[in-house]
Order: structure tokens, then sequence, then C-alpha cells
């Protein structure tokens, strides 16, 4: 006797179990995607329902298609928790459903399985059979409470799995991303469809599950997306994974210069809504911060630096590329904003820093110009003193020797200026002596260097001069100084004697011009003073 027999339909449910396993195999080998996983695991499911359901249909006692139904169930009960579970994983939404939660939906399959296993104790799945078809071998199962609680719950896990699918479908604006989405709906579709079919009793045969057929062109539609399309080799969420993610704002444009992509951080950045960003021409979006992107897409790589102006000013590195295949033709352009606004204040701080510095430098420029002045200027009269004239004497000395040209030196007293002081009082002396300040000046030419020597004596510097001329500006002064006194004040009536020695005429050092100069001096006081007297080369020195 044999226990069982073969039917056409038999055949479509081998191969449909034999598909399902090598869909399994497939995916397995996708361990880098974990959402693969849970995938084959569906697939194994299904691979051991439509197995078990080849005995069952071929099976030809009551008791061979009882035992091969309730192994079937091993694999029922554990497609749509594992089907749960893969779209849960593979559109990352595990912050809804952590492990633990995911572990709990498996309870109610446990349960029902012990029960189905049990069903000859209880009745609670099965309470009657019908007697076995003799036209297709089909055997109708009385369904207990418990058929219809796993029913429900199988039901309420693909309403779950449709849910998540249908939100991820309107979320997701990339074709290909929409693509796969459908494959998953119609393959979860097609189930559901035939087991609402079977549960109203439409079939055309009584009893026999077309459950077990939709499987098999759900398998045949998933292989298809799978090795046709790269269905599970391109995840939606690998986009969300590295967009959203990261540190940058990331615009995608298209051939026409519309924004076709970008994520969150982007319309942080640039401090707009979202639903602003997509479909914008983006010359005309960046326009509006004052940046005009027209011409940058003509090269390969390009860099500027925005302002954002809110409630603080941002400062943005936007560095744009061309996304690029075979040809040249660029198929959009990838645009990349960084946040430098910590970089740019600290440039900013160190730009202002730096200017501040260099003010500072001037200033201390300025000032050390002013300490230098008056180091050698005589602070009453603003006249050089007479450590700068020394300086000055050798350096033109050695100009004179390499030039031979005359110096003259010119030593002026203010004739009686004890007896200005005593009479007149210590503001007029100052004055006075401000005045052959004035007198001096007024006859200097601006290679000439006049000094206050100290007290009431003066010293003129005068390179590149012959005697006559020297003698001439010697007298000049003297006659100078007089009017300018008496101008100041008729009482005061105040006079000048002046010493003058020549290089080389009378000396060939700075020192030995000094005393020269000193002596024709003493010679002009001690011949009456309100004199100009010369140096002379033979000791005897000549009035003027």
């Amino acid at each position: 006797m044999s226990y069982y027999f073969y039917y056409p339909h038999i055949l479509i449910l081998f191969l449909a179990s034999v598909s399902a396993f090598l869909m399994a195999s497939i995916l397995f080998r996708k361990k880098q995607i974990p959402a693969a996983v849970y995938l084959g695991m569906v697939f194994i499911s299904i691979g051991i329902w439509l197995f078990a359901g080849v005995f069952e249909a071929a099976g030809s006692t009551q008791n061979i298609k009882i035992f091969w139904t309730q192994v079937g169930y091993i694999g029922l009960m554990n497609i749509m928790p594992f089907l749960f579970v893969f779209v849960v994983k593979y559109f990352q939404k595990d912050q809804q459903f952590n492990s633990k939660t995911l572990y709990w939906i498996w309870l109610v399959p446990v349960l029902v399985l012990i029960l189905v296993w049990t069903n000859g104790w209880h009745g609670w799945v099965w309470p009657a059979f019908s007697e076995i078809s003799s036209d297709f071998n089909v055997m109708v199962y009385e369904h207990g409470f418990v058929f219809w609680i796993a029913i429900a719950y199988m039901n309420l896990l693909v309403f779950g799995s449709l849910i998540v699918l249908l939100r991820e479908y309107f979320i997701y604006q990339h074709g290909p991303y929409r693509m796969q989405i459908i494959f998953m709906i119609v393959a979860i579709l097609l189930p559901l469809i035939a087991s609402l079919i079977y549960l109203v009793d439409m079939y055309p045969i009584a009893g026999l599950d077309w459950i077990l057929l939709s499987m098999f062109l759900s398998t045949m539609l998933v292989a298809i997306s799978v090795l046709r399309f790269g269905f599970i080799d391109i995840l939606p969420i690998a986009r969300d994974l590295l967009l959203e993610n990261l540190d940058s704002g990331v615009l995608v444009v298209d051939q026409n210069k519309r924004i076709v992509d970008y994520n969150q951080r982007c319309a942080d950045y640039l401090d707009v809504q979202s639903r602003d960003l997509f479909g914008v021409n983006i010359c005309t979006f960046l326009s509006t911060y004052g940046f005009e992107p027209k011409n940058r897409f003509e090269h390969e790589y390009w860099r500027e630096e925005i302002q954002i102006r809110k409630d603080h000013t941002r400062y943005l590195a936007l560095v744009g590329r061309p996304i690029k295949r075979t040809s040249r033709t660029p198929l959009g352009w990838l645009l990349v904003l960084n946040d430098i606004t910590f970089i740019k204040e600290k440039e900013l701080q160190v730009q202002d820093t730096n200017r501040k510095l260099k003010l500072q430098l001037v200033e201390t420029e300025r000032l050390k110009n002013i300490l230098e002045e008056q180091a050698v200027r005589d602070p009453l009269t603003n006249l050089y003193n007479r450590r700068f004239l020394e300086d000055s004497l050798e350096r033109e000395i050695a100009r004179a020797i390499r030039n031979i040209h005359f110096i003259a030196l010119l030593m002026i007293d203010i004739d009686y200026f004890k007896a200005v002081n005593d009479q007149h009082g210590h503001n007029v002396g100052d004055q006075v002596l401000c005045v052959m300040a004035e007198v001096l000046t007024s006859c200097c030419r601006k290679e000439d260097v006049a000094s206050r020597f100290g007290g009431e004596e003066f010293l003129l510097l005068i390179p590149n001069i012959s005697p006559k001329a020297a003698g001439e500006r010697a007298e000049e002064i003297r006659l100078t100084f007089i009017q300018r006194c008496q101008d100041l004040s008729e009482k005061i009536h105040v006079t000048v004697s002046i010493g003058i020695s020549m290089y080389p005429q009378h000396a060939d050092t700075a020192l030995t011009l000094f005393r020269r100069a000193d002596q024709a001096l003493y010679a002009a006081k001690h011949a009456g003073r309100n004199q100009v007297c010369f140096a002379s080369e033979n000791g005897m020195d000549e009035l003027i």
C-alpha cells in the first residue's frame, strides 16, 4: 500500500520550496548587510513550510497529513516574525523596537507551536478533520480558537510590516529605493490575499491551501528583485547612515542645477526648512546669501566661503565637485558645506589682534622717535643737545674728507646773560634763550645742525660752506638776534658774541675745531663783545 501520491500541484510546491532554500543561501552570503540574514531566515521558514506542504499534499492518510502540517507550522509561525524583524532592521527602526522587544514577538508563535504539536490532547488548533478527497487528495481542517489567534497574530505582524514599508515609501524620493519597497509590499500582499481567500472559503477546491502557491509567486518575485535589480545590495538606510550622520552638509544638484537631494545638516547650516530645498535652483538659492556660483560649475573643483547672517553670523566653506561616470558631461554636482565659524572667528580674532599689534607698533615707533628726539634735544629751546652735535661733527668731518669741502663751527654766547636773569628774572632769560633758538633755526639750512651747548652758549655746525659765507651767516645771526630781543621788550638790550673755526683751515679734528671756535669766541669777548671773530691759522684770531 502506498502512503504518498503524486499530483500536479505538488511539483509546484516542491519547486517553490527549493527556490526558497536557494534564496536563503544567496542571502546568507550577504552577511555584511545584517538585514539580509533575517530575510534569509524568512526564506528558510518559507522553505520548511513549502517542503512540508509537499508531503502533506502527497500523504494518503490523516496521520501523515497532520504530521506534515505540524512540521509545516514550524516554518509558518516563523515567517512573519522574521519578516517583521527584517523590515525593522532593514530600515533601521531599532530605536522603536530594541532587541529585547523583538525577541518577545516569538512568544505567541512558540505557544502556538506547542499547542499544534499537542493538538491530539486538546483539539484547540484543529478540533476535527474531514475525510480525504479522492479527487485531489485534500483533507479539510476544522479550525479551533488557537488557529484564529495564530492567524490574527500573523496578520498583525504583516500589517505592522506594511505600515513601516508604506511610511518609508513616502519618505524616500529615490526611484531605486522606492522600487525595492514596492517589491517587498507586493511579495507580502500575495500570501495575505491568498490567506484571506482561504479563510472565507472562496477556493474552487475545498481544503486546498493556495497560500502555499502564493508563497511560490512571492519567492520568485523576491528572487528576481535580488538577482536582477540588486535588492538588498543598495540599502535606503545606507543613504541615511551616510548622509544624515555626516558632520558636513551635503547638497546634490542635477544637470539642470536643481537640488535633488540633501541632508538635514545642510538645512540646519543654511537655516532653512528641509522642504524648502528640494527642486530649488542652486544658483538662485545661493544668491540669497550673496554668492553667485553660476560660473563655478564649469570647474572640476571649487571652494568658496559664504556667510549666513541670522541671530549670529555663521561662516560656511562650500566645496563643489562634478558627479561623473565615464562621460565627460557631469550627471550633476556634489556640494559639501562645512561649518568653519569657529575657525573663521579665530582668524578674525587673529586679524584683529594683528591690526592692534600693528597700531601698537606704529605707536611704539612714534614714541621711540619721540624719546630718541627728546634724548638729543634741549627741552627748553628744542635745539639739538651737545651730544648730538658732537656725533654730527664727527660724521661731517668724515664726509668733508671724502667730498673735500669746508666745515664751519660757530660758537655763540649771549653777552651779559646773567645780568638779564638778575634784572628781569629767569622767565625773561628763558625767553631770550628761545629767541636765540628761533634765530638759529631760521638761519639754518636743512643740513645745518644748531644746538644748545649749555647755559647761554650755542653751537652751529654748517657743512659745505666757505669762510666768507660763514662770516656773513654769523653776522646775520648777530644782528637778527639783537633785533628780535628788542622786539621782545624795549627794556631788554642783549648782544651776542660769535667765534668761528673752519675745517680744515683751522683744525683737522673735531676736538681741535671745537677748541679753535672756543678760542675765537674768547677773542670776541675780549675785544669788547657783540662781534664775530674768526680763528686764525697762526693762532691770532681775526675780528670781523
